[in-house]
């Protein structure tokens, strides 16, 4: 039970857990990992996969302890870009919710500067609208412009387009605006 095909069987039936929603099992499986196999070879991940549960399972403060702990750590075994700028945007996004807009904002651009970071969208649209919320409209009209450059598909495109057309109006700037109406209208009708 305690041999490296077991250990990677673990970890596997964890993450498996965790990609189809199984939140509880793969939480539990998780635990089990770091009980069995203390310094395993996939450590990391599963301390990883263990705060994202938590994410979901809304125990933020639980969650937050342990991505700062692997933010601590990530020289020595987390050394993937993805991964540490997916851990700065949960961290953001669990700031935002607890209204500490400037760490949100350092967490957030921070996973932006990563280069192998997947979801640059979402951190542009997020920081975007923290800056709409706090009347910057200006700064939220370019995060917004630069969103819309690394959308995938027409529905998030508008969604976002709404929101720099509304900041673009709110800034002052109702050409710029007008322009994006009617762009918006023939392409969305």
């Amino acid at each position: 039970p305690f041999s490296s095909y077991a250990e990677k069987a673990r970890f596997e039936l964890a993450f498996v857990q965790h990609k189809i929603n199984r939140i509880f099992e793969a939480l539990n499986n998780y635990r089990k990992y770091i009980q069995d196999y203390p310094n395993g070879l996939y450590k990391a991940r599963v301390k990883y996969g263990i705060a994202k549960c938590l994410v979901q399972l809304d125990k933020n403060s639980e969650a937050v302890k342990i991505f700062s702990a692997l933010l601590d750590c990530t020289k020595t075994y987390v050394n993937d870009d993805a991964i540490i700028g997916d851990i700065h945007f949960e961290l953001a996004r669990i700031a935002n919710k607890e209204n500490k807009y400037y760490k949100a904002l350092f967490h957030y651009k921070t996973a932006l500067s990563l280069k192998s970071f997947l979801n640059k969208d979402k951190v542009l649209i997020n920081i975007g609208d923290i800056y709409f919320s706090k009347k910057l409209y200006t700064d939220a009209h370019i995060y917004y412009l630069h969103a819309l450059s690394k959308m995938d598909t027409e529905i998030d495109s508008a969604r976002t387009l709404t929101k720099l057309i509304s900041a673009l109006i709110m800034s002052g700037k109702t050409k710029k605006a007008q322009k994006r109406i009617l762009a918006f209208k023939e392409k969305y009708g």
